[in-house]
Order: structure tokens, then sequence, then C-alpha cells
């Protein structure tokens, strides 16, 4: 009489058992997609607490990929200012999540963002003895705790830019990039390429004529010496960009998807030029 071989069946019992929980662990992960979230979050706060910064290597590494065009402890942001500085500069960025789109450091894992266009811009007006200051609260965080839409981004960067209103800015500039492809906002002069700058108000602010004259100054003196690196000033009715709260407030988008990041710090580089030439005059 032949002996039932139980083995063989808890065996293949055992393989079955496995297949089916691979199959429902990668079901439940595709279909949640707030536990990716969740672990992603976990991994940064443990970096974040950590000895090792992952923001630190990474800005590190956009450093080295600028050729030390600027100073690594001047991207290194930091929020003090001197209280008893006469040029005083407030930067954000709105959306703050806007990128551009570079190959050379994408395999790092970093994709350079208008928040790192803030750093720059920062670092050439340092050498204008011009104090910059940068707001590093997150448009995303006041959304999330208010339950609010992307579209809602404005009211998050308002909320933290009336909270900052209690020094005498003698320029406030809200950064984007463009969503336009290369073409329409590369710039060239002398075998140097530039990314291409607009600057927008909104018109419906009581403040519209003022921060159209500060936007208007600026383009005038951009093109002024390098004729075609802005694309001008653009009136949008029916909004205001928070510029109603200060009379010296200007939207500039700043480069597009495609600018590299030596496009961008030779525009950088310029604009830091006019804003110290505008800011002496005022």
């Amino acid at each position: 009489m032949n002996r039932f071989d139980t083995r063989n069946i808890k065996n293949k019992a055992i393989k079955y058992l496995i297949v089916l929980l691979i199959i429902f662990s990668y079901y439940f992960i595709l279909k949640n997609t707030n536990f990716l979230d969740i672990i992603k979050e976990k991994i940064e706060n443990k970096y974040n607490n950590s000895e090792i910064n992952i923001e630190k290597l990474k800005t590190e590494i956009v450093y080295k990929s600028l050729n030390k065009i600027v100073d690594l402890t001047d991207i290194n942001i930091s929020k003090n200012i001197s209280l008893s500085s006469n040029n005083l500069v407030y930067i954000y960025n709105t959306h703050d999540t806007e990128k551009y789109t570079l190959p050379f450091t994408s395999d790092y894992s970093i994709i350079p963002d208008v928040t790192l266009v803030s750093k720059m811009l920062k670092e050439y007006l340092k050498s204008y003895n011009i104090d910059t200051y940068i707001e590093i609260s997150k448009t995303k965080d006041y959304l999330k705790k208010n339950k609010l839409k992307y579209s809602d981004s404005y009211e998050a960067s308002r909320y933290y830019l009336e909270k900052n209103l209690n020094k005498n800015y003698k320029l406030i500039i809200d950064i984007h990039r463009d969503s336009l492809r290369h073409k329409y906002t590369l710039y060239e002069k002398d075998n140097k390429k530039y990314a291409r700058i607009l600057f927008i108000i909104g018109s419906s602010n009581k403040n519209y004529k003022k921060n159209k004259e500060v936007a208007e100054n600026l383009n005038n003196r951009l093109n002024s010496k390098y004729k075609g690196i802005s694309r001008g000033v653009t009136i949008r009715e029916d909004t205001a960009y928070n510029q109603d709260l200060n009379e010296r407030i200007i939207l500039v988008k700043i480069g597009g998807i495609d600018n590299t990041l030596e496009e961008l710090n030779n525009t950088i580089e310029v604009f830091s030029k006019v804003i110290n030439d505008y800011i002496k005059e005022i």
C-alpha cells in the first residue's frame, strides 16, 4: 500500500500562500497611495532627524553641478537677516514645487526648482550688500493643514507673507517658472545663454499702478542692456496675486521647464544687478 505524501502537499500549500501574499501586498500598495506617502514621509523624517541630511547632500550636488558659480554656504539658506539694514528684499515662491527638467542633475534624483533660483538670487544680492529674506515655509503644508487645493496656493503664500510684512522691504518678489518650451524662454547674447524673464501684475488690487510701475522699471532696465531678455509686463485682470498687500510686490517668471542651471544663473546675475540699481534710486 502506497503511503500518502503529506510533505509534498504542505510544500505546495506554502508556495501558493507566499504567492498570494505577494499578490495581495502588490495590490495593496498600488491601491493605497496614502500608504506610499506615509512610507516616504517616514523615510524623509528619519533622515531629516539624523546626522545624514538628505537636503544638505542634494544642495552639495547642485552646488557641484553649478561649477561653484555660487557660494555653497549661501545656497544653504538662512532666514536670518540684518534688521538694521535699509536694503531688504523678500523672496517667496507661491508655487514652490515648480521644477526645471535638467537631465544632468536628475541622475542624482535632483530636479532643481524655483526655490533654488531664489537662493541663487539671494547670493548675488548679498554681493551688493542687499539682505534677503527667503520664505522657507512650504505651500503644501498650509494647504494640507487647511484642507485646501493646489489652486488655493496664493492663500497659503498670503498667510506667510502677511506674517513678515513688519519690515520695510524695498522689493518683494514671487518667483515662478514658466511652462513654455525652450525656444520661447531662451535668450542669447555674445555667445552666452540666458533664461528669459516675464513680469506679471494683477490689476485687481489697490496697488495695481504702483506695482506696475515697479515691474515696468525693472523690465526697462533689463531690456536696455539685454534687449529681449525680458518678455515684458503682462497684466492679468480679475486677480491680485497678493499684490494688494504692498506697493512693491511683483510676480516674476524666470525661465521655463527646459532652461539649464547655467542659463538661470546668467539671468539671475543680470537681474540682481538691475535690482541693485533700482534699490539705489528709490
